[in-house]
């Protein structure tokens, strides 16, 4: 994202990544993925039930983050995590916080809001299954 300097710092990928959390299969994205919805549909194609998304989303864009971000959950019927980062930068940016996570219907289960902190959230990993077989799409 040229805007903030981001190629100076850091470098494409070549291909998409995913892990094993708490068993189930985690797809891991960044920050302006998220405007890109095929990305996650592979991703779900590929089994993720959830998805990790650190971000550094600025204050004039929170809703569009958020926006974007239950939309990937809803339409793949997966979890998603959003780490976002918050306060302000050293060239005076605004961040938005708003670290969250998100179920597989879109509704966000735990909010950061714009404060600094850890979020603990328990999620039950196979709604997503029962959400995909209820509801295939």
């Amino acid at each position: 994202f040229p805007p903030m300097a981001e190629p100076e710092h850091l470098g494409a990928g070549d291909r998409r990544v995913g892990v094993e959390v708490a068993g189930a299969r985690a797809a891991l994205s960044i920050c302006f993925d998220l405007r890109f919805p095929e990305h996650y549909r592979h991703d779900a194609g590929d089994g993720a039930e959830l998805f990790l998304v650190a971000s550094a989303w600025p204050r004039a864009r929170a809703e569009a983050l958020r926006l974007f971000a239950r939309a990937r959950a809803a339409e793949n019927q997966a979890f998603l995590v959003l780490c976002n980062r918050t306060g302000n930068g050293d060239d005076g940016t605004r961040f938005a916080g708003g670290s969250c996570v998100i179920g597989p219907d879109g509704a966000v289960l735990a909010d950061a809001g714009e404060r600094e902190g850890v979020l603990f959230c328990e999620i039950d990993l196979a709604a997503a299954a029962r959400a995909r077989e209820a509801f295939p799409v």
